[in-house]
């Protein structure tokens, strides 16, 4: 067995190590927001492997796989990214612990105002002046 061939199953040995964890992770995440990155990592696993057994065996008739696969784990990360409200976490239990060790006076603000700032930091909202049509 050839040098680099030992590397290829060593290295496939690893990506089903980690597609096994993947999807460990799908069935048990806590979030959704996990599941979802899970699926992704799972995706980009399968593609890993396919090129891999690619390089092995020397042919290309996975390519198109693989290239679908990207686009579609590429189409589907920028999908959550754009869906995912600013400040969700993946794990929703840690934002309640953190709610309930401050005070319950200041509140977080919105990502306009700069994200993970208390509104008492902020100060006053100033209103804009109105523009008149003489001016």
């Amino acid at each position: 067995m050839h040098v680099l061939q030992l590397a290829g199953w060593i290295c496939l040995v690893f990506l089903a190590i980690g597609a096994l964890a993947s999807v460990y992770r799908i069935a048990r995440g806590p979030a959704t927001l996990d599941r979802a990155i899970a699926t992704d990592v799972l995706l980009i696993t399968v593609s890993s492997a396919l090129v891999v057994i690619m390089a092995l065996t020397g042919l290309t008739d996975y390519i198109m796989f693989v290239v679908v696969a990207s686009v579609i784990g590429f189409v589907g990360s920028v999908t959550l990214s754009r869906f995912t409200v600013d400040g969700t976490t993946a794990n929703p239990g840690a934002s309640e612990e953190r709610l309930e060790s401050q005070d319950h006076k200041d509140t977080y603000v919105g990502h306009a105002q700069g994200p993970g700032r208390r509104a008492s930091e902020i100060g006053p909202q100033q209103s804009k002046p109105q523009q008149g049509k003489g001016e």
